[in-house]
């Protein structure tokens, strides 16, 4: 799974920190391109992986303010 994060609506920090809050569910790689911040996500845990992106990406959100 990849999800790209656009460098003008989300910050570095955030994605680092929900990286280390949920390393227990899955693998992550995170690179920096131009435009956006590419989240590579790998050996995702059975038992969440239908809601996996979703719950990330809100949890980022929740992050951000």
């Amino acid at each position: 799974m990849e999800i790209r994060f656009n460098k003008n609506l989300y910050h570095l920090p955030a994605l680092k920190k929900a990286i280390e809050d949920y390393r227990d569910f899955a693998k992550f790689v995170i690179e920096n391109n131009k435009d956006y911040f590419v989240v590579k996500i790998d050996n995702i845990s059975q038992e969440v992986r239908a809601v996996f992106q979703d719950e990330f990406c809100n949890y980022v959100l929740g992050l951000m303010r």
